[in-house]
């Protein structure tokens, strides 16, 4: 299991979670939820590194992994550094992906419950449009918005675990990961992971990482 030791849910922030989700329901619960959600990613995720890490890697892996990155797994980026630990493209998602998994089960994250720039200061958006934001120059902190809420209530758990990951992504590379070439793209190593898992995709990220030919 994972952990959560810092979990922020004051009262104007626990009234707006309660207003997405339409019910009452005590921080403690709405704790829980997140050390469920934390505690799936970080198991998602290590199934996703083994099947990476396997040789060779089965043709399953090897097709989920070109959807989501348009390259297979074996391919060696030019830009790969002749001193790096990792072989391929799949051993550097591989090793991304353990380090975000690493962040999550760390216990070090402060989550707050509701976003705000105060808590999150490179979340400049209103937390009713997005799922949640990380604050990533220095801090490990996540703040939950309307999408994470709103994954609660319809019991969408692979969008609750998909999220956290893809913060401790943006965490883990000290920026907002360019949502641009699927290399940097947090979203495509969402469907990697969530499709790995055998898992249903949330629309938002097919829209952002949609399955390559």
């Amino acid at each position: 299991m994972a952990t959560v030791r810092y979990f922020t849910c004051s009262a104007a922030e626990h009234a707006n979670v309660e207003n997405v989700l339409q019910a009452s329901i005590p921080p403690a619960a709405l704790r829980a939820a997140v050390l469920d959600a934390a505690t799936r990613a970080v198991s998602w995720t290590s199934n996703a590194v083994g099947a990476l890490n396997i040789s060779p890697r089965s043709a399953n892996t090897r097709t989920l992994f070109r959807e989501a990155f348009s390259a297979f797994p074996e391919v060696v980026p030019p830009w790969r550094p002749a001193t790096a630990s990792w072989v391929d493209f799949g051993g550097l998602a591989a090793i991304r992906l353990t380090r975000a998994a690493t962040i999550i089960n760390g216990g070090w994250i402060r989550y707050f419950c509701w976003g705000s720039a105060a808590h999150c200061p490179e979340c400049t958006v209103s937390p009713t449009t997005y799922f949640a934001c990380s604050s990533f120059r220095g801090r490990y902190h996540i703040c939950l918005g309307d999408g994470f809420w709103r994954a609660f209530s319809a019991r969408d758990t692979a969008t609750m675990a998909s999220t956290l990951l893809h913060e401790a992504l943006h965490i883990y590379f000290s920026r907002t990961v360019a949502d641009t070439r699927r290399t940097g793209n947090a979203n495509c190593y969402e469907r990697f992971v969530v499709r790995l898992n055998r898992l249903n995709l949330h629309p938002a990220t097919v829209g952002a990482c949609p399955a390559f030919p």
